[in-house]
């Protein structure tokens, strides 16, 4: 059951990595937001030059806000950088932390609260595609247990038994083209 979810969720990075090349390529074109707004906060996920930034916003007062209730999708021409998102000058910005492409910041401005995650294209690329690998190299070594003799279940030794393992009771799975 544990192996079957595994490879679900790696198939599923996988698809995940590969949407993000496209979006990285795409980002360099032109600046995609999606946000997920309600009646007190908002939701973004934007790609532009090569970064993806995830955005909350929340207004700083009790009276909510005039936020359109909904799914929205921004498609600017050329690409426009995060800049356009965090306007400088604004209101009250600080940066926990910018660098190597990375960002997070948080501020305030026109009574709004928000918080920003920035990070490169290539890091979210190599942590999908990190989960694929290990994947395969956990299948790979699965079969090289199998090889050694060893329990597919427990990994004991199985060399000196017949049927079944010894420790944790796994039947032996019989060895193809094997003679007696």
């Amino acid at each position: 059951m544990i192996r079957s979810l595994f490879t679900i969720g790696s198939a599923f990075s996988l698809l995940l990595c590969v949407g993000t090349v496209v979006l990285w390529a795409h980002s360099y074109t032109a600046s995609e937001t999606c946000s997920w707004c309600r009646e007190t906060w908002e939701i973004s996920l934007s790609a532009s030059r090569g970064r993806v930034a995830f955005y909350w916003v929340e207004p700083s007062n009790d009276e909510g806000s005039n936020y359109h209730v909904g799914f929205r999708h921004a498609h600017i021409r050329p690409a426009a950088g995060f800049d356009l998102y965090m306007p400088q000058g604004v209101g009250t910005n600080w940066a926990v932390f910018d660098g190597g492409g990375f960002s997070l910041v948080g501020g305030q401005w026109d009574e709004l609260r928000h918080w920003s995650l920035v990070v490169p294209c290539w890091f979210l690329v190599v942590m999908l595609a990190s989960l694929t690998a290990f994947r395969y190299l956990w299948a790979t070594r699965a079969t090289c247990d199998q090889a050694l003799c060893q329990c597919s279940r427990c990994g004991y030794d199985l060399r000196a038994s017949k049927d079944r393992c010894p420790e944790c009771g796994t039947a032996i799975p019989q060895k193809s083209g094997a003679t007696g």
